[in-house]
């Protein structure tokens, strides 16, 4: 902190790749092609290639101690004692992988849902794509009868996501170290639209479509005793 003010910002540069993503032993991962397991190595489903966070803390400059209103008074009584902090975070998506679902070579891999769409070299964000549609459809096909995907694993990157957080608090000192405490937290501020599900079933209806948000914005106000 320098004159009530500090902050801090860190960047994060990674990449992650592996051919099944279950780790600490949880779960299990069954390949789409048992004959080509080379063909599973991709991104891992936890990549994030770029992540920001960001925060400050700033500490009014009014009330006891303080440059301005230390000497009492209406004003400092209002304004005194104040602090507010601030946190955001951008990340980018984490990979997502265009599945089949329902072809009867869905039994031979052990699970149904393991096998992949095939690609069909159209754009997979083309512009002029409209809510809730992410990527478009037409960038997949069922693959033949008897056929496996050839949709890499982990191939489309899943949408950003960003949110802004605040905390505003006040300590009022009473007799005897009696204190009370308020508090405003407001989540998400700016109320950003984050995805946090997308269809990527080719056999849905909804296939390539928003499926759910993260939270919208939200506030709430704390009061507490101290004694």
């Amino acid at each position: 902190m320098v004159k009530g003010i500090g902050g801090s910002v860190t960047y994060t540069l990674a990449k992650a790749m592996d051919d099944a993503s279950n780790t600490g032993g949880g779960g299990s991962t069954v390949a789409q092609n048992d004959q080509d397991l080379a063909a599973e190595y991709s991104l891992s489903t936890f990549d994030r290639r770029h992540q920001v966070n960001g925060n400050i803390s700033v500490e009014l400059p009014f009330g006891p101690n303080k440059p301005w209103l230390h000497s009492g008074g209406t004003w400092a009584a209002i304004f005194g004692g104040w602090r507010g902090a601030a946190n955001y975070t951008f990340q980018t998506g984490t990979p997502l992988t265009p599945i089949f679902v329902g072809s009867a070579g869905a039994v031979a891999n052990g699970s149904s849902g393991s096998l992949r769409a095939d690609v069909t070299g159209l754009p997979l964000f083309p512009s002029g794509l409209v809510f809730p549609q992410y990527f478009s459809k037409a960038a997949f096909a069922a693959p033949a009868a008897g056929l496996y995907g050839d949709a890499a694993r982990n191939s489309i990157t899943g949408p950003n996501n960003s949110v802004l957080n605040a905390q505003f608090s006040r300590d009022i000192r009473m007799k005897n170290n009696r204190t009370w405490t308020l508090q405003a937290n407001i989540n998400n501020i700016l109320n950003e639209e984050n995805f946090a599900g997308i269809n990527v079933n080719l056999n849905s209806p909804s296939f390539g479509q928003v499926t759910t948000f993260r939270a919208a914005r939200s506030a709430t106000l704390q009061l507490r005793f101290r004694f």
